[in-house]
């Protein structure tokens, strides 16, 4: 059994730094703002105007999420990893997005984690697009977005606007986590106004009753975050806590201390927050692991 508590959310400094955070590289011509999509869809737009036949409005769009999901994936990716399962030296992270037009060409991460091809009034009229993974498929709303946990499959998916023919989604899938602790600076996955959570492994070396895991956030304003733990690769379904905590608008740290009966085993750390412009700073932890 595993379970955790929130001791202390400590301001470290009400002003918020978002500096040193990469540009796409795809997009060298794109001056990256993270905490203005608008203003990113605003050099899109002027970069590349629609003119009715081969530049339409959800390239547009399209192109915005693809620059913050580059963002997301270069902070995610540079940093440690381990095989899923849990075994050490598995090489760095992965975590793989994919972006467009959900009916053709189409957004896949693979052959297994795919959005299903409908055209857009299909899925206006049913309300949701599908998700296929190899355990099912997921329903992802109109104007929503939605978590799929099951197995050894970790994914966030959303749908933005749909027309007649297009639907913009977006899809994100995490293969090998990252592994506390870690410092230097990751973003979160984006999808207008929506953002999805960031996980990392945990995997005590030694067996420990306790963990302290010292979470430090850049955030831009005043919001709720959710701290959660999930079960390691192969039973991403189980949640073993979920802690909802108030941040101020700053820099902090989040003081989580995960105790377990009788050790802490490996699990995994899901850190979301509801402002897309949120930053995790690092992740330590007391006693190192």
């Amino acid at each position: 059994m595993i379970t955790a508590e929130v001791r202390e959310v400590k301001l470290i400094s009400p002003q918020v730094d978002l500096s040193n955070i990469p540009s796409p590289k795809a997009f060298p011509w794109l001056k990256f703002n993270l905490a203005d999509p608008m203003d990113v869809l605003a050099q899109v737009k002027r970069n590349a105007p629609t003119n009715g036949y081969d530049v339409v409005g959800w390239m547009q769009e399209a192109a915005v999420l693809n620059a913050y999901a580059q963002v997301a994936e270069e902070t995610y990716n540079s940093i440690g990893a381990i095989l899923p399962g849990g075994s050490s030296g598995g090489g760095p992270p992965q975590l793989l997005s994919s972006s467009g037009d959900g009916f053709i060409p189409g957004v896949r991460i693979s052959n297994n984690v795919y959005f299903v091809s409908q055209s857009g009034i299909q899925v206006q009229r049913q309300g949701y697009a599908l998700v296929s993974t190899p355990y099912g498929q997921y329903q992802v709303p109109v104007g929503g977005n939605a978590l799929i946990a099951v197995k050894d499959i970790l994914a966030w998916a959303a749908v933005l606007n749909v027309w007649w023919i297009q639907f913009t989604a977006l899809l994100f899938q995490w293969l090998r986590l990252a592994r506390v602790p870690f410092s230097q600076r990751v973003t979160f996955p984006r999808a207008g106004n929506m953002t999805g959570p960031q996980f990392f492994d945990v995997s005590p070396s030694l067996p420990l009753p306790g963990v302290l895991l010292i979470i430090g956030l850049e955030s831009p304003s005043d919001q709720d975050v959710i701290i959660a733990g999930r079960g390691p690769s192969g039973s991403y379904q189980d949640q073993y806590f979920s802690k909802t905590v108030h941040l101020q608008q700053g820099q902090q740290d989040v003081y989580l201390f995960v105790y377990g009966l009788p050790a802490v085993s490996e699990f995994t750390l899901e850190v979301w927050p509801q402002d897309g412009s949120t930053v995790i700073d690092y992740i330590k932890t007391v006693p190192p692991i």
